[in-house]
């Protein structure tokens, strides 16, 4: 498991990791189907669709 947080990702294997979601983010994550494994949760008025996109985007990979 990674998570980005700002703008530095963390992976599991080097440290450990917890998430804490509520409910509803759970369902979220549970629909979450096909190739898309990434969701992220941002502050309102956060930038454009496209900002979030390229803030989820992980230099090292190219799934976007």
């Amino acid at each position: 498991m990674r998570v980005k947080v700002g703008d530095k990702w963390f992976d599991a294997k080097e440290q450990p990791i917890c998430i804490q979601y509520s409910d509803g983010e759970r369902e979220q994550i549970n629909s979450n189907r096909g190739s898309n494994r990434k969701y992220a949760q941002f502050p309102d008025g956060w930038g454009t669709p496209d900002d979030m996109r390229d803030w989820m985007a992980d230099p090292s990979d190219q799934s976007r």
